[in-house]
Order: structure tokens, then C-alpha cells, then sequence
């Protein structure tokens, strides 16, 4: 994994759900953050509340953007085995004889 450069000129966005609870509670979240919120008496009062809870979060760690190679995942260790019967003339008749013989398996269940 590497972390993406991040332009710190610019500020960050995040996607803001705003809700009106029921009266005079208004809540600003941010959409996938569970403790990110912002509660209010108004829209603006719930948005600056947000704004000030994520600007905490800021001050004590850093935000980044991790970009995940998948070219460099381990493979998963079945996958060598993947294509081993691929060229075999007999594997099609072979795989019809393991369905036939489940599907016999399948009626005589329970029967024992």
C-alpha cells in the first residue's frame, strides 16, 4: 500500500448528510462516519458544530488517502491450481459424473 500525496493547500471535503430530527434538532453527519456528527437547534448551528468536531479530529492525527495496488496482493494459495484441468479432453465427462452422483446423493437424503 502507498499513500497518495495530499495537497494540503487545499482543504478537505466529505459528504454531509443534514437531517431535521424533529424540531429544532437539527443533525449534520458525515456519511459513513458513525461519531461524526453535529447537533444543532438550526441547519447552520449543526453544520458549525461538524465543522468544529472534525477540525479536532484533524488537530490530533493526520488525514490521508491510501490507494491499495492490487498487483501487489498475495494471490490466494488455491489459485496455481485454478486452470489445472483446463486442457484435460476428460474433465467435462468428469465433472457430469460428480453432478449425476450428487444429485443421487441429494434424492436418497433422509432415506437412511
Amino acid at each position: 500500500m502507498q499513500a497518495l500525496s495530499w495537497d494540503h493547500s487545499l482543504p478537505p471535503s466529505y459528504p454531509v448528510l443534514i437531517e431535521l430530527e424533529r424540531e429544532n434538532h437539527w443533525i449534520a453527519s458525515v456519511v459513513g462516519w458513525s461519531d461524526a456528527k453535529g447537533v444543532g437547534t438550526t441547519r447552520d448551528e449543526a453544520i458549525q458544530m461538524l465543522r468544529q468536531y472534525l477540525m479536532g479530529k484533524q488537530s490530533r492525527g493526520e488525514l490521508i488517502a491510501l490507494r491499495v495496488d492490487s498487483s501487489q496482493q498475495e494471490l490466494h494459495p488455491w489459485m496455481e491450481f485454478a486452470l489445472m484441468w483446463a486442457s484435460d479432453p476428460q474433465f467435462d465427462e468428469f465433472v457430469a459424473e460428480m453432478q449425476a452422483q450428487r444429485e443421487l446423493d441429494d434424492r436418497c437424503e433422509g432415506i437412511v
